[in-house]
């Protein structure tokens, strides 16, 4: 694959992480969305993409902490505030929640 062609290729990072979550492999798309952000830590989408794969796999504090990541890149970022509001709302905290879901 064109990630090990070229490992500077962070969008192809980006790739192997949306086939692995589609393939089911929440754990090596977590990673590989994890590699992506180190190659371009700029960029909101893999970030977030990374924090759904944590969320997937019930690692919610860790799914918030890059959610919130995304939101200090791109605060624009709808589906990010949807997702944190998620988050909170499970976690009890309606109020934060409430407030995530009216961005």
């Amino acid at each position: 694959d064109s990630s090990t062609r070229n490992p500077q290729h962070w969008d192809a990072y980006y790739n192997l992480g949306a086939a692995w979550w589609f393939a089911g492999d929440k754990q090596k798309a977590a990673a590989a969305y994890e590699h992506a952000s180190v190659l371009a830590p700029s960029h909101p989408d893999a970030y977030y993409s990374w924090g759904l794969s944590e969320g997937a796999m019930g690692h919610e504090s860790r799914a918030l902490d890059l959610f919130t990541l995304v939101l200090s890149l791109s605060p624009e970022h709808a589906d990010a505030h949807f997702n944190i509001a998620i988050a909170k709302a499970r976690a009890s905290d309606f109020a934060v929640a409430a407030e995530m879901f009216g961005r």
